[in-house]
């Protein structure tokens, strides 16, 4: 009781300052570009929970039918365990079958991290599913040795798969900083003679050209290195970034592409190094 009374506390001080400099309204008040009739919410309620789904666990690969599985095993739990924790079973049914009610209920939809906190239904719902399985497992193999096998193997299995996930997520989500990985790979020790970069002046230009830069001082502090941000007239410097649609306005004899990442950059070096570019 006293923790709850302490995050309310918390809750009203945070929110205090909002309360006092805004009207109520931009409290509750949803804006009319927001509010979707129910025939428009019902439309978008699958591909919505789709993103919520593929936003809990971390991938996209899992199609949403799955989440039959654990409900099922969470339901299954919640008929045949003891009274005294079936009413978390229960809540945890009630939490998860919830949500496409909500969807049309709410006029506004909500943004996909607005479901964070299913996370802990979920989890406990997946337990479930995992419980039934080895409860399975002990009905089907009674061998205490072949038992424990097919368990470790299950397990091993799952957590290989979710290492596979892992890394493919990961490089999804972070697919430029992959390619600039690249790009400096490529370049190998010919980043050595690196004096001068330009950049487009957009913001995934100046991102990459914060790479390339902190690497060149990191094998030479000692040496100058200089960022130029211009329309390159005179196609002095060592390396570009260029947006997309700036490579064709720019003549580029002399260079070489290192990579580019599709919509956002190509990069560029000199082919031979211009030994005025920093006088």
């Amino acid at each position: 009781m006293i923790g709850l009374q302490i995050v309310t506390v918390t809750l009203l001080i945070l929110y205090l300052p909002v309360i006092l400099v805004n009207p109520p309204g931009a409290l509750v008040r949803q804006s009319a570009s927001d509010l979707h009739p129910i025939g428009e919410r019902f439309r978008q309620m699958q591909p919505a929970l789709q993103a919520v789904w593929n936003f809990l666990l971390g991938s996209s690969n899992v199609p949403l039918s799955f989440i039959l599985i654990p409900l099922l095993a969470t339901f299954l739990f919640a008929l045949t365990y003891r009274k005294r924790s079936r009413l978390l079973f229960c809540l945890v049914l009630v939490m998860l079958v919830s949500v496409p009610f909500l969807f049309l209920l709410l006029p506004a939809q909500p943004g996909t991290r607005t479901w964070t906190f299913l996370i802990v239904p979920l989890i406990l719902s997946l337990g479930c599913a995992g419980m039934a399985i080895i409860f399975a497992v002990k009905q089907i193999t009674p061998d205490w040795v072949r038992r424990h096998t097919v368990i470790l193997t299950c397990c091993s299995g799952t957590l290989v798969l979710l290492f596979v996930n892992f890394k493919q997520e990961h490089r999804w989500r972070f697919a430029i900083d992959y390619q600039i990985s690249d790009d400096l790979r490529k370049m190998g020790s010919n980043i050595d003679r690196v004096r001068t970069i330009g950049i487009t002046g957009g913001p995934w230009e100046f991102y990459v050209a914060e790479d390339v830069y902190f690497r060149r001082v990191s094998r030479n502090p000692d040496q100058e290195i200089g960022v130029n941000n211009s329309q390159y007239r005179y196609n002095r410097e060592d390396v570009l970034i260029l947006k997309p649609d700036s490579a064709a306005r720019i003549d580029l004899a002399g260079y070489l592409l290192i990579g580019e990442h599709s919509g956002l950059y190509s990069m560029y070096q000199r082919a031979v190094p211009d030994t005025t570019a920093m006088h």
